[in-house]
C-alpha cells in the first residue's frame, strides 16, 4: 500500500473518530458505512478493470485484441462488470477520486454526489 493510501485512510479514520462524538450512535453507521461500501465497490471495479485488460492483452484469450476502439467498448460496457460480480463507478463516483479531492473545501459535496452516484447504480440493478 503507498505512503498516499495510509495517509488518507488515516484521515479517514481520525474523521470517523471526530464523528463518533459529533454525531449519536444511532446515526454513526449511516456516515461510515456508505464510505466502506464505496471502498470496497471501487477497490473490486478496479479488479475486473485491470482483468480485462490483461485478458485483451492476452493473445490466446478470446478477449484479445489491439483495436483501442474495442478495448475502449470492452473497459467501459457496463454489462462486462455485472456479469463479474461488480459495477462500472465512474471516475467521479470512484474513492481514488475522492483521495484525491480530499483537500478541496467542497469535498462534502463530492462524497453527496458519488453517494447519488451509487445509488443510481444500485437501483439499475434492481
Amino acid at each position: 500500500m503507498a505512503k498516499a493510501d495510509i495517509d488518507f485512510e488515516k484521515e479517514l479514520w481520525d474523521a470517523a473518530n471526530e464523528l463518533r462524538g459529533a454525531v449519536s450512535e444511532n446515526n454513526y453507521k449511516n456516515y461510515i458505512l456508505p464510505l466502506v461500501f464505496l471502498k470496497h465497490l471501487s477497490e473490486r471495479y478496479e479488479v475486473i478493470r485491470e482483468e480485462l485488460k490483461d485478458l485483451m492483452n492476452d493473445p490466446f484469450s478470446d478477449y484479445h485484441t489491439t483495436d483501442t476502439e474495442e478495448i475502449n467498448y470492452v473497459l467501459e460496457d457496463r454489462d462486462e462488470y455485472r456479469s463479474r460480480n461488480t459495477f462500472k463507478i465512474p471516475e467521479k463516483a470512484s474513492w481514488q477520486y475522492l483521495k484525491d479531492n480530499a483537500e478541496q473545501d467542497d469535498i462534502k459535496v463530492k462524497v453527496d454526489d458519488t453517494f447519488d452516484e451509487i445509488q443510481g447504480l444500485l437501483i439499475e440493478c434492481q
